[in-house]
């Protein structure tokens, strides 16, 4: 085949003769597999009685080898083979955006939009596997994290449980976002609970609080972790005893803020529908114009659909207030977040050399930790959601006439609270010393608990 491959290909289409191509390698690839993993390391095992030497080796290992090759030969298949690659890519992009995309080409558009039967199986199983890391952190360090005491262990889990809550809520809502010129239409894809408009509009507002809590408990804990480290004995009071309620109303005061900016602020109204429904919105005097925007992407009726909406200007130029207080009201709250984030961090990164030294080793290591922890924490969401949502939320003041599928930031968002959590516990060697001992049955770092007070505590 290698010496007549080259002539006999040209037999074949493009397409086909790459396919040969591969299934050629692949072919290689299964035969050199199971030479190096089983029959060279053999040959000398199965010759040696010929020898007639003296000696005792434990020859096993080579049936471990060899059980390595049919998953190394399944996976080096599919890593070849371009066919599966793709099936795996459109099935992982279904997978991760909850049914959202798929992959097909109509009329020249790469992404077309359906709404499967399966999306909410879809959801629910991609949310059971996010609970599962979450719960996995609240149970680590509810009954096994020994250093990670008091206020700070209340914070873990309390920000888990809001990231829990926002997980959920999301497969309720199934949020998702479409820019249109001057405005755009945040709305939701549920089609399988069955429910009202009404419902799914709440829970599209409890979605978007719940996205604004996580944002609060971060700069909480960026708080808690400045009130630790410089010693702040007043504000560190704040998170004992029934003071710690302060900070259980902190997130869920912005949370229901948020929510109701998005009930009262981006309320649909005819003005609105009809925007969205036609693609020459000048034109809306003649019939033979009308494109309905949500029917042609997405297959659904405007007013069959929960739905809130934000647009820029009226008809007659002027601006829509209403609509723009939402907008700023949300960088207001979020902006205040991020204040509060960068100037504890700051403060944190300036004097942590100075204030650490006032720390046991062990305890000094944690403070570190956890500090790179929370960096990762709010550098998540930034890169995620942040700076990719701004032009979307700004787009609408540059009247530009557009139409973008732009939801995928939700379904690219979505990924923060089990990447967050997956990230904390790695970073913190509180935990990967708790895999360590209990999962992997290896010896942890060693224990200095009892020899050293718990800095991280203040109950």
């Amino acid at each position: 085949m290698h010496f007549t491959m080259k002539k006999e290909l040209k037999h074949f289409s493009v397409s086909n003769r790459r396919l040969q191509k591969q299934f050629f390698k692949a072919l290689v690839a299964q035969t050199l597999a199971p030479t190096f993993l089983f029959v060279i390391p053999a040959a000398p095992i199965l010759l040696g009685p010929l020898l007639d030497t003296e000696m005792s080796i434990r020859t096993g290992t080579i049936y471990v080898f060899l059980n390595l090759y049919p998953p190394i030969d399944s996976i080096a298949f599919m890593v070849i083979v371009s066919e599966y690659k793709q099936v795996i890519s459109d099935k992982l992009c279904d997978y991760l955006t909850g049914g959202v995309f798929e992959r097909i080409h109509n009329g020249g558009n790469v992404f077309s939009y359906s709404t499967p039967f399966h999306c909410g199986n879809i959801l629910s199983s991609r949310i059971c596997l996010y609970l599962y890391f979450h719960l996995i952190l609240i149970y680590l360090t509810a009954f096994h994290t020994e250093r990670i005491t008091g206020a700070y262990k209340y914070l873990i889990i309390l920000f888990s449980l809001v990231c829990i809550s926002f997980s959920c809520l999301e497969v309720l809502a199934h949020p998702y976002l479409h820019n249109y010129n001057g405005g755009f239409i945040y709305f939701s894809l549920n089609d399988y609970l069955g429910a009202s408009n009404d419902l799914l509009k709440f829970f599209i507002e409890a979605y978007s609080g719940a996205y604004a809590s996580i944002m609060c408990m971060v700069a909480v804990q960026f708080v808690f972790r400045f009130a630790t480290l410089m010693n702040r004995r007043t504000l560190l009071s704040t998170f004992s005893g029934a003071n710690f309620v302060i900070w259980i109303l902190y997130p869920l005061f912005f949370c229901i803020i948020f929510g109701m900016m998005v009930h009262y602020c981006a309320q649909p109204e005819p003005y609105s529908d009809n925007y969205m429904q036609s693609v020459y919105p000048i034109l809306l005097h003649f019939p033979f114009f009308f494109r309905k925007e949500l029917f042609r992407v997405y297959n659904l009726e405007i007013n069959k659909t929960a739905r809130f909406i934000v647009i820029a200007y009226n008809a007659d130029g002027s601006v829509r207030w209403f609509n723009l207080i939402f907008l700023f009201g949300a960088m207001i709250i979020l902006g205040f977040q991020y204040a509060v984030i960068i100037y504890c961090g700051v403060q944190m990164q300036r004097k942590m050399k100075k204030e650490l030294k006032n720390f046991s080793l062990p305890n000094r290591k944690l403070q570190q930790q956890f500090f790179k922890a929370l960096v990762v924490q709010i550098t998540l969401p930034t890169l995620l959601f942040h700076l990719p949502a701004l032009p979307v939320l700004f787009s609408p003041f540059f009247n530009v006439n557009f139409t973008f599928q732009t939801g995928f930031i939700y379904a690219v968002f979505s990924l923060y609270p089990p990447i967050e959590t997956i990230a904390f516990m790695l970073i913190v060697s509180e935990y990967t010393n708790i895999f360590k001992k209990s999962i992997l049955r290896r010896p942890s770092a060693p224990d200095v608990r009892k020899r050293v007070s718990s800095d991280v505590s203040i109950l």
